[in-house]
């Protein structure tokens, strides 16, 4: 299993540049080709969804 990082799903929670983003159907196209390119490999994708409020990270 390969973990492709830390995620947000949503615009107001992002924390830093160039977090992965899954908050939009625009991410899609991207996600797909990365988790072909895992999954070809043998492994299997997987994300870590994030969420930071106030500072705090919840998850």
């Amino acid at each position: 299993m390969i973990f492709t990082g830390a995620a947000v799903v949503s615009s107001d929670s992002v924390a830093f540049d160039r977090v992965m983003r899954i908050d939009s159907d625009h991410c899609i196209p991207g996600l797909k080709e990365l988790f072909h390119e895992i999954e070809k490999r043998g492994s299997v994708p997987a994300v870590q969804r994030t969420q930071h409020l106030d500072g705090k990270i919840q998850e």
